[in-house]
C-alpha cells in the first residue's frame, strides 16, 4: 500500500513538472512595440545661424516590421504632415515628417525676413500616445499646439482608431453600428452635462451646431472602457470654452457598437 502511494506521488510530481503543465497562456491582445521620435530646432542646420520657431515634436513609430505596423505608421505620417502643411504656403510635396517640420521653419524665416521688427515667434508642439489597445482596435491620440501669430495659438486633440489585425484606419461606420441611436443618446448626455434643458436650443446656450442640430464630433475614440467624443476649440463652442469632451461608458453604448464585446477587462494600459 505504501509503495503504491509512493509511486502515485512520483507520477503526479512528474506530470506537474512537465513543460506542458506550466505552459504560459498567451494573451490575444495585440501589443505594439513603439518608439518615440523627437524633433526640435537643434535638429535643423538652418537654425544654427538664425532664430527658429520653438519646436517640441514627439511622435510615435511602430517598430515591428509587418503590414499592420507599416499601415499605422503610414497613416500617422500623413496626419503629422497635414498638421504642419496647414500653416505653410509651400506646395512642395513633403514626403517625411522632418521635411514638413522644415517647411514650417522656412515659413517662419520668410515671415521674419518680410517683417524683421516683429517680435512674434512661431511655436509647434506635438505629443502622441497609444490611448488604448484591445483585440479589435488600436487607438492613437495626438495632442498638438501651433502658434503663428495673433491673440492665441491653435490647439487640439486628434483620435485615430486602427484595426488591430490589419492596421487599417477605421471609419465611423466601422466602429458604430447605429449612428443615429448613439447620436440621440449622446445629445441627451451632452445636454445633461452642460445643463441644457431638453426643450432649449443648443445655440441659445453658446454652442455652434448648424441649424441647432446636435452632431457627433470628428474626433471619436472607441476604447475598451468608453467612447470619447471630443470637440476641439471652435468646433462646438468658442475658443474660450476650450475642448469639450463627453465620455460615454462602454456599458451604456455597447449596443450601438460594431464590437459590443469591448470591456475594461480586455484593456491594455
Amino acid at each position: 500500500m505504501k509503495n503504491h502511494l509512493f509511486f502515485m506521488i512520483i507520477i503526479l510530481f512528474g506530470i506537474s513538472c512537465h513543460p506542458s503543465a506550466h505552459k504560459k497562456v498567451s494573451s490575444d491582445i495585440p501589443s505594439l512595440e513603439t518608439q518615440t521620435l523627437h524633433l526640435d530646432s537643434t535638429d535643423f542646420d538652418m537654425c544654427k545661424q538664425a532664430e527658429c520657431p520653438r519646436l517640441d515634436i514627439s511622435y510615435l513609430d511602430v517598430r515591428e516590421d509587418d503590414d499592420v505596423s507599416q499601415r499605422i505608421n503610414q497613416r500617422n505620417k500623413i496626419e503629422l504632415i497635414d498638421l504642419f502643411q496647414q500653416y505653410q504656403e509651400e506646395e512642395i510635396p513633403t514626403p517625411t515628417v522632418r521635411a514638413a517640420v522644415a517647411g514650417f521653419i522656412r515659413e517662419y524665416l520668410n515671415f521674419k525676413q518680410n517683417y524683421p521688427t516683429s517680435v512674434g515667434v512661431y511655436e509647434a508642439s506635438i505629443d502622441q500616445k497609444i490611448l488604448d489597445q484591445n483585440q479589435q482596435t488600436v487607438v492613437l491620440e495626438t495632442q498638438f499646439h501651433f502658434y503663428t501669430g495673433g491673440a492665441h495659438g491653435i490647439y487640439g486633440t486628434h483620435y485615430h482608431n486602427f484595426d488591430a489585425k490589419t492596421g487599417r484606419l477605421l471609419s465611423l461606420t466601422d466602429l458604430i453600428s447605429d449612428i443615429p441611436a448613439l447620436t440621440a443618446y449622446a445629445e441627451k448626455e451632452f445636454r445633461k452635462k452642460h445643463e441644457v434643458p431638453a426643450g432649449d436650443r443648443l445655440t441659445d446656450h453658446g454652442f455652434f451646431f448648424q441649424n441647432d442640430e446636435y452632431i457627433l464630433p470628428e474626433n471619436i475614440a472607441v476604447t475598451s472602457k468608453e467612447v470619447i467624443l471630443l470637440y476641439n476649440p471652435y468646433e462646438a463652442a468658442s475658443y474660450a470654452q476650450g475642448q469639450i469632451q463627453l465620455d460615454l461608458p462602454i456599458k451604456q453604448v455597447r449596443q450601438w457598437l460594431v464590437h459590443p464585446e469591448l470591456n475594461s477587462s480586455h484593456a491594455k494600459p
